[in-house]
């Protein structure tokens, strides 16, 4: 199952953990420094890790094995 998200909504985190925004849905860094995305989702937080993300569309598809973590 793939989980496909707007973009808009995710915040990004490169591989020094700097945190980066989208900008009108265009991601601005490469791929490869993503390490981890933070979403909003029913009103939480919600982390993914250590996942295989693809940007389509201005979706973010993230692969069926995650790691996540919750918090408010």
């Amino acid at each position: 199952m793939i989980h496909l998200l707007p973009v808009s909504m995710a915040v990004y985190y490169t591989g020094q953990g700097l945190p980066f925004r989208t900008d009108n849905g265009h991601i601005m860094t490469t791929l490869e420094n993503i390490t981890s995305v933070i979403f909003k989702l029913g009103g939480r937080m919600m982390k993914l890790t250590s996942c295989s993300i693809e940007i389509q569309n201005n979706n973010f598809s993230i692969s069926r094995r995650l790691l996540f973590s919750m918090f408010f």
